[in-house]
């Protein structure tokens, strides 16, 4: 290993650091190689020579958890009264390695982000007066893999969110963004906290660099800062963005502008200054129209990229939606009005276009896929922005949770862990919508979203364990018209699916809430029983058998799916009279297909008198949600989804089968038989032996 230098320039130690831990020598750093062990042993040994001590109790730089090893070192703080608070410096230390026989040696991700972080800690342990607070120089482990590394660290007994006093990260420094965004670094987290983005627009002015901002939940949970933005607390992330080889062999040292590292660095280290000396911040509200310096920042990267197309490598094709694009923050800017609605769909919009420039690049993810495949991995990315910009804490804490239970099992060869899941499920009211269609008549449109996170350790036959874990996020549509005691009677049904799912009642409940004007919490049983009392019906079966008979599409057809589990004769007859009338909607007979399907000899004979029936049992008119002038079409996400093959299964569209198909499917399945649409045969069959 190189010795410590001593007496370099800032610009020479950041060369330094970049070429060291780059080297073809590492290997591109894979967590548990022999390349991440000397890339630790590198960081500790500077930690060491300024002077830094161990985080809390440890004796070693070096902290373990299971996966990896992060490195942290302290510089005690100078003041007394507030030394026990801390500012944390932080970059991630791994990169890909090995990935399809090429080595990935991680120059600008992230041995940039390490050599800033180590540069300031040399700095600042040799400063004449030390900073007031104390700031730990962390090294993070597995950031490739799922920001294990920081999550892990929050979660350590020793870790105390009441100390920490302001977190900033990095990742990624020293290139152009897009190879022509050029002398700038970009930043997060500052848009509660007005005066520290002032103190880094002072700094990097003095820099003789461009500091630009952008909100924290614009950019998707795409680095360490990530563990930290619930704390309540700056939490900051330092950047220079997106680059064509970003996650290719092609990210080599070479390829810095290392007077914009340096740049960059004296920023991060006028910040870690401002957090470590200065009062501690609390978050201001936010204005009223939003963060117009964040709109300034798109205005600037959308015309300097325009400005260089073909070296930014935007495909023809392409122009027109960026320079569409440009208007629309031109228009905002000047209009001086970027409410959520609007930062959304502009964020939606933006990563619609760009993502496809990176997603071939992300080598970790496997080679490039077809056109198509592509196209529904842009719009899952945008799906999961979609959700980050909603849910962000949510989603924050959930990770957190299943990291902790994976720190807590160590799964192993030897040692297992139970199955982790949780779920969110919400309908905002922004995707409730009630529109009086007049002569009584009312629509009700509504989208859930919903995602969950499931993980598992899986044994192969050689017993060898693999973790498993998958996150799915997605929408689940609602929609009927009728009156309004039509309408409750659907929400109700819906009601009816999650009657014990506390998950899903609150949602439910906002849904019904809406079509009665009321604000009544009760569950399904306490609605159920007010519905059988104004309508003068029996019992739950004789309600839902009447919702099967009505003439609402929408209503009768989520009452046979909701009335599979229960087999009343009153129910019965009125699917059998919904399957032989020839004036029903397809889509509804087809749900009478269904729900008879599973029942008995009587249900299984009207099923074959549909076996020549050749209408198709769907239609894209069936689901008035993926019409373009549906409800919540402008929103960003969901006009993505509905430009790719991908949007019919999000919305439970079924297959273009018909009426026959369908009842053939069903009759093979209730009988283990197979006599295709031969009416005859399965008649034969079913009197005889049923």
């Amino acid at each position: 290993m190189p010795p410590v230098r001593q007496d370099t320039s800032s610009s020479e130690s950041l060369r330094a650091h970049v070429s060291f831990l780059s080297q073809p020598a590492l290997k591109g750093r894979k967590p548990r190689t022999t390349g991440s062990r000397l890339a630790r042993d590198y960081i500790g040994a500077r930690f060491k020579a300024w002077g830094l001590v161990p985080w809390g109790d440890a004796t070693s730089y070096d902290l373990d958890f299971n996966l990896g090893r992060n490195v942290v070192g302290v510089l005690p703080g100078s003041d007394p009264s507030i030394a026990a608070e801390v500012v944390i410096l932080s970059a991630h230390y791994d990169h890909l390695g090995k990935v399809h026989g090429q080595t990935h040696l991680g120059a600008a991700d992230n041995a940039s982000g390490v050599a800033a972080l180590l540069e300031t800690a040399r700095e600042l342990s040799r400063a004449a007066q030390r900073p007031r607070r104390s700031v730990a120089f962390v090294a993070f482990d597995c950031e490739e893999q799922m920001l294990f590394g920081s999550f892990a660290f929050t979660c350590r007994e020793d870790f105390r969110s009441e100390r920490i006093a302001g977190v900033v990260n990095l990742d990624m420094l020293g290139r152009h963004f897009m190879d022509v965004v050029e002398n700038t670094v970009f930043f997060t987290g500052t848009e509660d906290y007005p005066e520290l983005r002032s103190r880094i627009y002072g700094v990097g002015a003095a820099a003789g660099i461009r500091p630009l901002p952008i909100g924290t939940d614009m950019i998707g949970p795409r680095s360490d800062h990530v563990a930290f933005e619930s704390l309540g607390v700056p939490c900051l992330f330092f950047t220079c963005g997106m680059f064509p080889d970003y996650h290719q062999p092609g990210d080599t040292a070479d390829k810095l502008d290392y007077a914009e590292l340096h740049h960059s660095q004296q920023v991060i280290r006028g910040t870690v200054e401002t957090l470590a000396n200065g009062p501690r911040m609390g978050p201001v509200p936010p204005a009223a129209e939003g963060d117009l310096e964040e709109l300034r920042t798109f205005s600037i990267v959308l015309e300097e990229i325009l400005q260089q197309p073909d070296r930014a490598g935007i495909k023809a094709e392409d122009r027109g939606s960026l320079e569409e694009l440009g208007h629309r923050v031109a228009a905002l800017l000047e209009l001086g009005t970027y409410g959520r609605r609007e930062r959304n769909d502009l964020a939606m919009t933006a990563s619609g276009v760009l993502v496809p420039y990176f997603m071939g690049s992300t080598a970790h993810e496997g080679k490039p896929g077809s056109p198509l495949a592509q196209e529904h991995m842009r719009v899952g990315l945008q799906v999961i922005q979609h959700f980050y910009l909603s849910y962000r804490n949510q989603m924050t804490e959930a990770y957190r949770s299943l990291v902790a239970q994976t720190l807590e099992y160590r799964p192993g060869l030897f040692r297992g862990m139970p199955p982790f899941q949780t779920e969110l499920y919400d309908i905002p009211e922004e995707f409730i919508q009630l529109v009086d269609m007049g002569d009584g008549t009312f629509e009700l449109s509504a989208l859930a979203n919903t995602m969950s996170v499931q993980a598992r350790v899986k044994r192969s036959r050689w017993l060898i364990p693999s973790f498993q874990g998958n996150l799915n996020a997605g929408f689940v549509a609602f929609y009927s018209v009728g009156s309004l005691t039509q309408l409750i009677d659907y929400c109700l049904l819906v009601m009816r699916d999650a009657a014990t799912d506390p998950l899903r009642l609150g949602s439910y409940q906002k849904l019904l809430n809406k079509v009665a004007g009321t604000t009544n919490e009760g569950g399904y049983l306490e609605w159920m029983h007010r519905r059988l009392g104004e309508g003068g019906f029996q019992d739950e079966e004789e309600w839902m058998a009447n919702c099967i008979t009505t003439g609402t599409p929408f209503l009768a057809r989520k009452a046979l799916d909701a009335g599979h589990d229960i087999r009343d004769a009153r129910i019965r007859a009125a699917a059998v009279g919904v399957l032989k009338d020839p004036i029903r909607r397809a889509d509804v007979r087809a749900a009478s297909i269904r729900f008879l399907g599973g029942g008995s000899r009587l249900d299984l004979l009207a099923l074959c008198d549909l076996l020549d029936d050749t209408e198709p049992a769907w239609k894209p008119a069936y689901e008035p949600l993926l019409a373009e002038d549906a409800p919540f079409a402008d929103i960003a996400v969901i006009r993505s989804m509905r430009m790719t093959k991908s949007v019919y299964p999000l919305f439970g569209a079924m297959d273009s089968k018909t009426l026959g198909d369908l009842a053939a499917e069903e009759l093979a399945k209730a009988t283990g038989q197979n006599f295709g649409k031969d009416a005859v045969a399965w008649r034969r069959w079913i009197e005889a032996r049923l």
